[in-house]
């Protein structure tokens, strides 16, 4: 419970141009610190305007469902060499491009060995495959990502099927997605207890726990993406078992002296995987 100052003004008398008869309002305004909250009731219609975002009741911070999300971008290697680095379609059209150009340098060279490039997801490091069917349109169309994909999920608070019916009167969609959990009975009995319910506290438990380990999460994420592509394109390459383990271990000096003979393509954009922020700088 938390204190509310409420005040109330004297009922307003309206009159609709489109509805001759009267009909009166009610203001409410309420009051916490910072926090002010106006209620128009009428007898046709309830208004809630509110000025504030922040929920007094709970710490919990819901989703942001309209944040928008960035395009992924991709690099493309024809053998050690980026070829093209940008959205997926773009990378889907110069790869088609040189890989015509391969074909035909193999034809007049009378050589039957010819290099697919590969392309890299520049977030995870994952070898991306393309489908590059029909003509330009065709390959634009198919590797451009939808806006209704891109747009996170609104799913309800609640475990409902695929087919349950239109959500009625309670809380609103906020982006959240119900999906199964399971563990012993204590946890249940003290997620229960909590106040807000098991939800919000498994929610406020999360958050914490990603606050708490943002540091390491990112930097293991970092590593994996920068082992997913040197296992791809440098397995072969000299000193890739010891830089792996330079990678592995935080090492970046002893990483950059382990991959100082590769390809600087290749060298570089492991260094923009593993450590970004010293390959940009």
């Amino acid at each position: 419970m938390y204190g509310i100052l409420a005040t109330a003004v004297p009922l307003n008398r309206h009159k609709n141009v489109c509805n001759p008869t009267s009909y009166y309002s009610l203001v409410v305004d309420i009051q916490q610190g910072h926090i002010f909250t106006r209620i128009i009731l009428t007898i046709i219609f309830t208004r809630i305007i509110i000025r504030s975002v922040i929920d007094l009741r709970s710490n919990e911070s819901e989703p942001d469902i309209m944040t928008t999300h960035p395009t992924p971008r991709y690099t493309a290697f024809d053998g050690h060499r980026i070829l093209a680095a940008g959205p997926l379609a773009d990378i889907a059209l110069a790869v088609k491009r040189a890989m015509h150009t391969n074909n035909s340098s193999s034809s007049s060279s009378s050589s039957s060995s010819s290099s697919t490039p590969l392309v890299f997801n520049d977030s995870t490091g994952q070898q991306t495959d393309l489908d590059l069917r029909g003509d330009d349109a065709d390959i634009i169309a198919r590797h451009t990502p939808s806006a209704a994909g891109s747009a996170p999920p609104m799913e309800a608070d609640v475990a409902e099927t695929s087919n349950a019916q239109p959500r009625g009167r309670g809380r609103p969609k906020l982006g959240v997605v119900p999906r199964e959990v399971t563990l012993l009975p204590r946890h249940w009995d003290w997620l229960g207890a909590q106040p807000g319910g098991a939800s919000v506290a498994l929610r406020k438990l999360v958050e914490q726990a990603r606050r708490d380990n943002e540091a390491q999460d990112q930097q293991r994420q970092r590593q994996e993406a920068a082992y997913r592509f040197m296992s791809s394109i440098a397995g072969d390459l000299p000193g890739f078992e010891e830089a792996t383990r330079a990678l592995y271990a935080g090492d970046e000096s002893r990483f950059v002296q382990c991959v100082e003979a590769w390809p600087q393509d290749v060298r570089g954009y492991a260094m923009s995987l593993a450590w970004p922020a010293q390959a940009a700088a």
